[in-house]
């Protein structure tokens, strides 16, 4: 899952290899832009999207067969 904006990029991983009581964790990954659009990561992100907006790449998680992943 991904939420963006000009100003940040919010990731979501969503089956990690780190568990908490057998339960995975799932960790929320916040990256801000920066002032410099050559050095901008979500700038960088919103490039690649449009790029490759048409071209569809669905798979099953490996590990969790229920869950169909988009790739990047």
């Amino acid at each position: 899952m991904s939420i963006f904006s000009n100003d940040f990029l919010r990731l979501l991983v969503v089956a990690p290899k780190e568990k908490r009581c057998g339960q995975p964790i799932m960790k929320p990954c916040k990256i801000q832009s920066h002032a410099d659009p050559l050095l901008c990561p979500v700038e960088a992100y919103n490039s690649y999207i449009l790029h490759f907006k048409d071209v569809q790449c669905m798979r099953k998680h490996y590990n969790h067969p229920d869950s169909t992943l988009s790739m990047l």
